[in-house]
């Protein structure tokens, strides 16, 4: 049997490790988080080191997904604002607005807001 790190050096390295990891509880599921919960319980109480060491490469893993998931939600949020804001320059467009008063209302580019009108 494999003995890994003892007991104070457990708890040291998950400090490390929960300090690192803390952006991301809040973008984890509630079931992401118990079942992390339940990684640090067998990390902190084992002598295995293959099982301390498959219990942080989950944790990881976990970070990783959650983290991946908020950054696509969040590209997908801009590129739908980013659709709103065409949609509403051609709008303007129609309704007389200087490109300028669009790029600025829309923040869209000036190159962006000529290539709606051809």
């Amino acid at each position: 049997m494999s003995h890994g790190l003892n007991k104070e050096q457990r708890y040291d390295f998950m400090v490390a490790v929960l300090k690192k990891h803390a952006h991301a509880y809040p973008l984890m599921t509630d079931d992401q988080l118990r079942d992390y919960a339940e990684l640090i319980h067998i990390f902190l109480n084992t002598d295995n080191d293959t099982s301390q060491k498959g219990a942080v490469a989950t944790m990881i893993g976990h970070v990783e997904n959650a983290t991946y998931m908020n950054r696509a939600k969040e590209k997908a949020i801009e590129a739908g604002e980013h659709h709103k804001a065409i949609k509403v320059a051609k709008k303007m467009i129609e309704k007389g607005y200087t490109y300028e008063e669009i790029h600025e209302l829309t923040e869209l580019a000036l190159e962006e807001i000529n290539q709606i009108t051809l």
